[in-house]
């Protein structure tokens, strides 16, 4: 399988580092040189290849200590594969454009709530604050990976006598009113942490896609992340151009970002709808 993923990156190589040479004004900087590196690793299977984990943070107590512990455990658990962790706390200072990228090149992202802020009847105006802040992030990043690539960390809950799946219930209500939870998703995205919680819970969910078959798993993230990126690129262009094409006159300062637009927009279109194609010949 991973032989197809090859196959289908390596023919579009070329307008993949076209589009990745385009200003962020046309494509967000979604098709980079993050995106190049990934196609080639796809195409040279004996790389060693980057497992990018994205941390999200929005509870209240200090990350340090889940952030280190999953580092650890994330270290050496795939053959041939180098797990980078990266963690940012969601404050309203957090650079939305630079972790919008980060969000859609990871090949699993956690978003990390507190238990007592999830499940209280009526939360604190900062805990509000946090599950809109993870809510917010939820819904960008289930615009870009699968759910088996998404986890909710749900985080601090201190042991306490109550059943198993009653909790598990009553925690997965309150995701979805509270972050928007897709309700089709299954439950294993939402795994709690903390201290009383099953150790190593979390790594397992994290980088399980990528144990049994490292390079085909890398190989579908991949084309996956370039199809989106370049879909997400074909329907910018296109708006971009809609701003200009209706009798309008191109300001002068414009007029080089609408050109770059047909040019780059025709390109994502190709590759965008045939790596859309070879999913659907797959039955992905």
């Amino acid at each position: 399988m991973s032989a197809g993923y090859a196959v289908a990156l390596g023919r579009w190589r070329h307008s993949i580092e076209l589009l990745a040479r385009m200003p962020p004004e046309i494509t967000e900087n979604l098709v980079n040189d993050v995106t190049l590196a990934d196609v080639a690793a796809v195409l040279s299977p004996d790389r060693a290849v980057e497992l990018r984990v994205v941390l999200l943070w929005a509870a209240a107590e200090p990350e340090d200590g889940l952030a280190g512990e999953l580092a650890h455990q994330l270290y050496g658990s795939v053959p041939g594969a180098l797990p980078r962790l990266s963690v940012v706390r969601l404050e309203p200072t957090t650079p939305n454009a630079q972790l919008r990228e980060q969000v859609a090149r990871a090949h699993a992202v956690i978003i990390a709530v507190g238990y007592y802020d999830l499940v209280s009847e009526e939360p604190a105006t900062d805990a509000a604050e946090r599950l809109a802040a993870a809510a917010d992030w939820l819904a960008w990043t289930a615009c870009w990976l699968d759910p088996d690539q998404v986890t909710i960390a749900v985080h601090g809950r201190t042991a306490r006598r109550s059943d198993a799946i009653g909790r598990a219930d009553w925690v997965r209500q309150m995701a979805v009113g509270r972050l928007g939870l897709p309700r089709a998703w299954p439950p294993q995205v939402l795994v709690e942490t903390g201290p009383d919680a099953v150790r190593d819970a979390l790594s397992a969910r994290v980088l399980d896609p990528f144990r049994a078959d490292p390079a085909a798993a890398y190989g579908a993230a991949t084309c996956d992340q370039v199809r989106r990126a370049t879909r997400y690129t074909a329907d910018r262009c296109d708006a971009i151009r809609k701003k200009t094409d209706v009798g309008a006159d191109v300001p002068i300062t414009w007029r080089w970002t609408w050109l770059q637009a047909h040019a780059a927009g025709r390109v994502a279109e190709d590759v965008a709808a045939a790596l859309e194609a070879s999913d659907a010949a797959d039955g992905r």
